[in-house]
């Protein structure tokens, strides 16, 4: 099965997080791998461009949502990116991070 990975699509008010958008050519959630590999690796170099900080580097990791809707022939694949404000008590770089995201237009 054939899979697309669409230029993505980021979210025009970073303070409510990142969004990055895929779409993949099969309704086969085995098939998904790359569109979903796409969309998270676009996803990182926002966040990146967003905050300077690589958040898989970070010690609380990176939590993502997805959110998979249907398509005719295939499904959107979209993943989200939220700072967390809680999570400043346990690294000031992931306070960065938040600071960042919410001060950029």
């Amino acid at each position: 099965m054939e899979l697309e990975s669409k230029q993505p699509l980021h979210n025009a008010n970073p303070g409510t997080g990142i969004s990055v958008v895929a779409q993949s050519s099969s309704q086969h959630p085995c098939d998904w791998g790359r569109a979903l590999a796409g969309a998270v690796s676009q996803l990182v170099e926002q966040i990146m461009d967003t905050t300077g900080i690589d958040p898989c580097h970070e010690p609380a990791g990176l939590d993502l949502s997805l959110h998979i809707s249907d398509l005719p022939g295939g499904k959107r694949i979209t993943a989200t990116w939220q700072p967390d404000p809680s999570a400043t008590e346990n690294s000031s770089r992931t306070g960065e991070i938040f600071a960042a995201s919410t001060s950029k237009k």
